[in-house]
Formats: C-alpha cells, sequence, structure tokens
C-alpha cells in the first residue's frame, strides 16, 4: 500500500471524476484491496491501481444500505 495514503478498512472514498466507494478489505500480502461502489458494484484493486486512484476521503453518502454486509460477515443467503 502507498505509505502516504493508505486505504482505510470502512472508510469512503470520491475519486476524481466523482465515484463514491467504501474499502471493505486490505490483503496486505497480496497487495489488494477489496472496494464496493455506492451503487453495489465490488471491485479488487492492486497497489498500483490504489495509488493511480487519487481519491480522497469522504462521508459516507446518505443513501447507502451496505448491501454487501450479510455477505461478508458470512450470513450470505443460499438461494
Amino acid at each position: 500500500m502507498s505509505p502516504e495514503d493508505p486505504p482505510v478498512v470502512g472508510s469512503w472514498y470520491e475519486t476524481e471524476d466523482g465515484a463514491l466507494f467504501k474499502v471493505l478489505a486490505i490483503d496486505r500480502l497480496r497487495g489488494l484491496v477489496d472496494i464496493q461502489y455506492s451503487k453495489g458494484r465490488v471491485e479488487q484493486l492492486d497497489v498500483a491501481t490504489w495509488s493511480e486512484f487519487a481519491a480522497q476521503e469522504v462521508d459516507a453518502p446518505e443513501e447507502w444500505h451496505g448491501s454487501m454486509d450479510d455477505f461478508l460477515s458470512g450470513r450470505r443467503r443460499h438461494e
């Protein structure tokens, strides 16, 4: 991770183009950051991509519902 601006699990960020996302998890051994955009899409970034994002930490959006909370806590329902 970039020592200047390391990602923080649970924090929200906004990119220069206005995309909002939350950091879900950090795998420091593999150099990966799992994020979820405010619209629900989940993505995994490597260290180089995180550095290119130039994202700024922001407050959570009001319309956020935490759709991944059950999945990440192991309570995912099987349909």
